[in-house]
C-alpha cells in the first residue's frame, strides 16, 4: 500500500479588518470574510475573500515544493479593479514574477492624497530578491485618465538594487534603472530613455508640453 499523507482543511473567520490600522494613508474599511485552507504535506492551498460593500479583496494561493503561486489576486471597488497573478520562489535567489491588468482603477479610492485617476493597463514584471532586488517591468496604458486629462503610454524598465533608494538617488553605482518611458497626458508628451544610477549612465528626457506655453 502507498504512504498515506497527512491532509486537512481549516476555515478562519476575519471580522472588521481595517486597512487604515496598517498604514494611515489607507482609507478605513470593514473587511469581513473567510480564509479557507486545505492541503497535505506536499501541497497547500488557501483562498481569501474579504468584502466590504462595493470594495473587496480576493486571493487564491498555492504552495507546492519551493514555489508559492498566487493564481488570483483581486482588489476592487465598484467597476474598478486590479487583477494579478504570479509566483515567488521560497529559496534563494527568490525569483518572482507578476502579471496583471488595471480596469478603471483609481488609486485614490484606496490611498489618501493620491490624484484621481481612471487607469486601464496591462503590466508584467519578473526578477529576483537576492542578493539585491532586481528585474524588469513592462506596462502599457490605454484609454486612461489622470486628474480629468487623457493619459496613455508605455514603459520598459530594468532595475537592480532599487530596494536601496539612497544609493539610487546618490547614483553611486550600487543601484541602477535603465529603459524607456513614453507618456502622453492630454496634449503633453514625455519621452525618457537611458539609465540612472552611476556616473557612466546617461538619461535623456524630451518633454513637449504645449499647455505650459499658453
Amino acid at each position: 500500500a502507498g504512504e498515506v499523507l497527512p491532509q486537512g482543511n481549516a476555515e478562519l473567520e476575519l471580522q472588521r479588518i481595517n486597512p487604515a490600522s496598517l498604514h494611515t494613508a489607507l482609507f478605513p474599511a470593514r473587511l469581513t470574510g473567510q480564509v479557507m485552507f486545505s492541503g497535505n504535506s506536499t501541497a497547500q492551498q488557501a483562498t481569501l475573500a474579504l468584502p466590504d460593500g462595493t470594495r473587496h479583496l480576493e486571493a487564491k494561493l498555492d504552495h507546492r515544493g519551493d514555489t508559492l503561486n498566487f493564481s488570483r489576486l483581486l482588489l476592487a471597488q465598484g467597476r474598478a479593479e486590479l487583477a494579478a497573478n504570479g509566483s515567488v520562489q521560497l529559496r534563494s535567489p527568490h525569483q518572482w514574477r507578476i502579471a496583471g491588468t488595471l480596469q478603471h482603477f483609481d488609486p485614490a479610492a484606496f490611498v489618501d492624497r493620491l490624484p484621481r485617476a481612471d487607469l486601464n493597463a496591462d503590466f508584467s514584471a519578473a526578477g529576483q530578491i537576492v542578493p539585491q532586488l532586481g528585474g524588469h517591468l513592462n506596462f502599457q496604458l490605454d484609454a486612461s485618465r489622470l486628474l480629468g486629462q487623457t493619459l496613455a503610454g508605455k514603459g520598459e524598465l530594468r532595475f537592480s538594487g532599487v530596494n536601496q533608494l539612497d544609493d539610487l538617488i546618490a547614483a553611486n553605482g550600487k543601484a541602477l534603472v535603465r529603459g524607456t518611458l513614453d507618456l502622453a497626458l492630454s496634449e503633453s508628451r514625455l519621452n525618457a530613455q537611458g539609465g540612472w544610477g552611476s556616473p557612466a549612465e546617461t538619461l535623456q528626457f524630451t518633454l513637449n508640453a504645449p499647455d505650459l506655453a499658453r
